[in-house]
């Protein structure tokens, strides 16, 4: 969990004060949406921000039966995915949840990081992707 923290903190960076994100949500601290007229918020309610929205990601992929295939690494790169795209976005990777089905990691990582999210966001797509492939830190 800690490799999951510090990396949505690289990613996501520390912003006080609300502002879009690149996906044009209004958030706040480490990608916590809000709305626009949120008060600006200290660092420690920024923590507390993240460890709430990464276990809320975490408990809507444990509702997924793909979860059970998936080793400590592979969840936590589905839980940053949940955590930066929301669950619907998630569910929408249809060829990489028919991989994960498969237990096909490798061509899970290449659909993800072939998908327009991949365009648009390489290098942190390319990060997880790796990571999706290995399967191990």
């Amino acid at each position: 969990m800690d490799a999951l923290i510090e990396r949505l903190k690289k990613h996501e960076g520390l912003r006080l004060e609300p502002y879009r994100d690149v996906l044009g949500f209004w958030t706040i601290g480490y990608g916590h949406r809000c709305n626009h007229d949120h008060p600006p918020i200290s660092e420690e309610q920024a923590e507390a921000y993240l460890l709430t929205d990464v276990h809320k990601a975490s408990d809507a992929l444990m509702s997924l039966p793909v979860c059970a295939k998936m080793d400590t690494v592979r969840r936590e790169v589905c839980v940053e995915l949940i955590f930066w795209v929301g669950f619907n976005g998630f569910i929408r990777f249809r060829k990489m949840h028919m991989a994960f089905r498969q237990g096909d990691f490798k061509r899970a990582a290449l659909e993800m990081y072939h998908s327009q999210l991949g365009t648009q966001f390489s290098q942190r797509v390319y990060e997880l992707a790796v990571l999706l492939w290995e399967g191990h830190a």
